[in-house]
């Protein structure tokens, strides 16, 4: 088990998340993102209007 190891937190110091870069190959990655935040205000707009 790594967390029971003494350098497991010098091993989470080096550990860099990051959101890999734009790849125009795939238009509709960000597209998808965009097309599921109007779909999330779509419905908390029908939830309180009606």
């Amino acid at each position: 088990d790594i967390s029971s190891t003494p350098f497991f937190p010098c091993i989470l110091s080096q550990i860099e998340l990051k959101t890999a870069p734009a790849d125009f190959r795939f238009p509709t990655t960000n597209q998808t993102r965009h097309c599921f935040g109007r779909y999330i205000e779509f419905h908390r707009y029908i939830g309180c209007k009606g």
